[in-house]
């Protein structure tokens, strides 16, 4: 029997997406939106461990969540002291770096990245 089949080799192993977010968020009021984590043929990861990062002015924070069913962790931020600063959020599937073993076909996880900054109303009001 003859036959040939196309096969996709890549070496990344999972791609994390942030999703139901916004590029800003209001100070002093949760800031909310949900990780999406696909492992390397695109299906979803259901109960995976993924880690979210946040990095601001007073430092770096780190949390674990967990996927549902639908490959969504989601999470709810206070940002009551986030000091009205710039804030960049990581999606990571872990918390060290691979690495690199001479030999071994490399691999990588695509993590998420969002920047959110703080929305500005001169009336320091918001409606929701």
């Amino acid at each position: 029997a003859n036959t040939t089949q196309d096969i996709y080799i890549s070496s990344e192993v999972g791609s994390i997406t942030f999703e139901d977010t916004k590029d800003f968020y209001y100070p002093n009021f949760p800031f909310s939106g949900k990780i999406r984590v696909r492992g390397h043929d695109g299906s979803l990861l259901k109960n995976h461990s993924v880690y979210l990062v946040i990095y601001g002015t007073n430092g770096t924070i780190n949390q674990t969540l967990t996927t549902d069913n639908d490959g969504l962790a989601p999470f709810k931020l206070d940002t009551v002291n986030w000091s009205g600063g710039d804030i960049s959020l990581e999606g990571r599937f872990q918390m060290e770096n691979s690495v690199y073993n001479l030999g071994q076909k490399p691999h990588y996880y695509r993590n998420g990245y969002l920047h959110v900054q703080p929305f500005y109303n001169p009336t320091r009001s918001f409606v929701g």
